[in-house]
């Protein structure tokens, strides 16, 4: 039986009505799926790639086209580098990094000073943690010098929560951990993206390798 053209359909009853609207459907599905496999013959020709043989070979053609055409201008970065294949762990911690120092930037930078950024804060986190559960915490002259130091490094007010205020630090030392990744990873950062590179800040290097190019994608890159 699962040989049979309509096995697992699940109809029971197939009335005449419904075989005429089968039809006109069957007919418009065939008619859609002859103008995609047109559309992908001319965006593989377009690409230098081979037509694709099933859905999911085009589908991964429509996602190289649609990364191509967010990409910033390539044409000082080596996207057909083997560094890209090779140290393929190194570039996902790279884009990663890259990705979440924009996050939480982008999250706290209306709430902390330029300076918060590259900020000491370890024992300050630690101090606050310590007597996060503390209702008694105001008589603690290391809670309070913790929260001072908080507060000149909040550009408006400072938290006023303990768990507020250590998730604020937390963001900003993980934004500093963030920052060191990426400086580790300097070298193979400005070998793959060239004038595109400019350490933690290079928005043009982490939204052109959003994922890193791999297969297929990565033979498209290189022929762009």
């Amino acid at each position: 039986p699962s040989a049979h053209p309509f096995w697992g359909v699940g109809l029971q009853v197939l009335l005449p009505t419904d075989e005429t609207q089968l039809k006109t459907q069957l007919a418009d599905a065939l008619e859609s799926e002859a103008v995609l496999r047109a559309a992908c013959r001319v965006l593989a020709g377009l690409l230098g790639l081979e037509d694709p043989p099933s859905r999911g070979e085009a589908r991964e053609l429509i996602d190289i086209a649609e990364r191509l055409l967010t990409a910033p201008e390539l044409a000082d970065a080596d996207v057909a580098a083997p560094e890209w294949l090779a140290a393929q762990a190194e570039v996902q911690t790279l884009l990663t990094n890259g990705s979440e120092r924009t996050r939480l930037r982008a999250l706290r930078g209306n709430e902390v000073t330029p300076e918060s950024w590259d900020a000491d804060l370890g024992t300050v986190r630690a101090d606050l943690n310590a007597y996060r559960d503390a209702w008694w915490r105001v008589l603690s002259g290391r809670y309070r010098q913790a929260r001072r130091t908080l507060a000149g490094y909040c550009s408006a007010s400072v938290p006023g929560d303990v768990a507020e205020q250590v998730a604020l630090v937390d963001d900003l030392l993980a934004a500093q951990r963030a920052d060191a990744e990426i400086e580790r990873l300097r070298p193979l950062g400005e070998k793959l993206f060239g004038s595109l590179w400019g350490g933690p800040a290079s928005k043009g290097a982490h939204h052109m390798a959003h994922r890193p190019a791999r297969g297929r994608t990565s033979r498209a890159l290189a022929a762009r």
